[in-house]
């Protein structure tokens, strides 16, 4: 019978918070990326001889590790960087440049393949020896392509489509462009050694045997563990061995919390009860909160408005296909937020009282509202081209309603912030091969300034504009001095505090109106599950 071994030794008393579980292929490490209390994020290892796990040093905010085929070497991408380090330590070498990057898949051939932005960038190839990454597929505006998965030929690989509000499993061949659909699932894939493909579909983990030679699922799929929580972008937590171990983590869908935070990190008090948060956003008086939230056993989350004053939650949104990333108008009489209802990315806007009809504002690929003019007249969102990534456009509320380009270049530009006064447009943009945090001219003469140095995102301005604050590639809360009058003069960043954030939303952090406190989207750390591990882990369900 298979054995489960479940400890929590890694989690709870070294205070930390461990995702992303990745077995080595010979069943023997499990790599894992986990934060400290600290908020410094690096690859963690455990042995499964070992009661202990330790950090692996060269991997400071490394994101999504994966294993080489021969379980000696572990790929990452940190810092705009994809790169490769020995698990037996050692210093991590650059294998390309990967400003984007996300996760890989390691082929037996010596090949690797990653992904990044599943909206606006193709899945990449490069050796494993290093070089320069070439599209292994081509970009397909009307869909994204990620979570790559080679199978054991080092030939082909399995890959995640998302499309339409709708998840296909994918099977593609290097040196070639043609693709085959295996049917719809809810999450990435691994591949069993043994001849299955695993995801999570209803958030269960099944099992369904895939043929190599004819290239097709066969038979039903089985399920093999309940309770695993997908994100919006399709990452779930698992991974399996070539020898038969299975690692997973499953929740009961309690993941976080809004927590104050003050200028010097410590906590200042939790509003409401802890929940699957995403993207909270205060409204411009201070008193509400609209944030995304879902609930146990939901398919999707709704945006709801918090009354932290009456200890109230009232949801907004209604829909089933889900909504999120809400933004309060200049004044806090509207609403906006983005959804995919019917299978199309769109901004809708509704009175905030929530009367009224949910009412359509603009139909564009991944259109993510961003902030208002400050007249109240105009709103600014980024959405992603066929050719430009992510964009900046304005939309007026009036008239017809037409968007026109605020910024557009070959490479990404989004989370877009007016200054209070409305004079300088702050973003984020990887033009320098990872993102920075940028400010241009939105009035008068044209101008363009880099704020942080080392990475940096959701810039976000203090009220009274002589701050800009954003979060840095190293976990870090950030503060930037700035003189702002006829010119632009940014000052010298500085550290805050170190934070464990999480960058999946418009907002990881809300300013409060005095610019004293940050609302923060934290991870419960009380309420994160271990990790389980199964050995032999179809033996228990009868299968062969």
């Amino acid at each position: 019978e298979p054995s489960k071994i479940k400890d929590v030794s890694w989690i709870k008393p070294q205070k930390m918070i461990g995702d992303l579980p990745r077995i080595s292929p010979n069943g023997a490490t499990l790599a894992f990326n986990a934060t400290d209390s600290s908020g410094k994020s690096m690859i963690w290892l455990r042995p499964f001889n070992s009661l202990d796990a330790n950090p692996l040093p060269g991997t400071d905010g490394a994101t999504r590790p994966f294993w080489s085929p021969d379980s000696r070497f572990l790929g990452f991408v940190a810092g705009g960087k994809l790169k490769k380090i020995a698990a037996s330590g050692g210093p991590a070498e650059v294998v390309c440049d990967a400003p984007t990057g996300s996760d890989g898949t390691w082929g037996r051939n010596g090949d690797i393949l990653f992904d990044g932005n599943v909206t606006s960038d193709p899945i990449r190839r490069v050796s494993a020896s290093g070089g320069v990454a070439t599209a292994a597929l081509p970009f397909d505006s009307t869909a994204g392509a990620g979570w790559p998965a080679f199978l054991p030929d080092g030939k082909h690989f399995f890959f995640t489509r998302i499309a339409q509000g709708k998840t296909e499993i994918m099977l593609g061949t290097l040196g070639s462009t043609k693709t085959k659909s295996l049917g719809v699932a809810v999450s990435r894939i691994e591949y069993s050694a043994d001849g299955y493909l695993l995801f999570v579909r209803d958030r269960t983990l099944v099992a369904q045997r895939f043929n190599p030679g004819s290239g097709r699922l066969e038979g039903e799929p089985f399920p093999v563990a309940e309770s695993l929580p997908i994100t919006g972008t399709a990452q779930a937590d698992f991974s399996v061995s070539d020898n038969g171990v299975l690692v997973y983590r499953a929740t009961g869908g309690v993941t976080s919390r809004l927590m104050w935070l003050s200028r010097e990190g410590r906590e200042a008090g939790q509003v409401g009860p802890s929940a699957d948060y995403r993207a909270p956003a205060l409204s411009p008086d201070g008193r509400y909160i609209a944030v995304r939230r879902k609930d146990p056993g939901a398919t999707a989350g709704d945006v709801w408005i918090m009354d932290p004053a009456r200890g109230t939650t009232t949801r907004f949104t209604f829909d089933p296909t889900g909504d999120g990333n809400a933004l309060w108008s200049a004044d806090g009489s509207r609403l906006v937020w983005y959804s995919n209802r019917g299978g199309a990315d769109a901004i809708w806007i509704k009175s905030a009282s929530g009367m009224g009809q949910d009412e359509k504002l603009v139909d564009a690929a991944s259109a993510w509202p961003q902030d208002w003019t400050r007249d109240g007249q105009s709103l600014l969102y980024d959405a992603t081209g066929a050719k430009t990534g992510y964009d900046i456009f304005r939309v007026p509320l009036t008239g017809d309603r037409k968007p026109v380009v605020v910024l557009q270049t070959p490479f990404n530009e989004l989370r877009e912030q007016l200054s209070p006064d409305g004079r300088w447009l702050a973003y984020e943009s990887d033009e320098s091969g990872r993102q920075e945090v940028y400010v241009m001219s939105f009035e008068g003469q044209p101008g363009k300034w880099q704020v942080s140095t080392n990475g940096g995102r959701q810039a976000q301005w203090s009220p009274d504009g002589r701050e800009l604050f954003y979060l840095s590639g190293d976990q870090q809360m950030m503060a930037v001095a700035i003189a702002a009058g006829v010119s632009f003069t940014p000052g010298v960043p500085a550290a805050m505090f170190r934070v464990n954030f999480d960058d999946s939303g418009r907002n990881a952090y809300c300013v409060a109106p005095d610019g004293k406190r940050f609302l923060f989207q934290l991870p419960d750390q009380e309420l994160m599950t271990p990790i389980t591990a199964v050995v032999n882990w179809r033996a228990g369900l009868g299968r062969k």
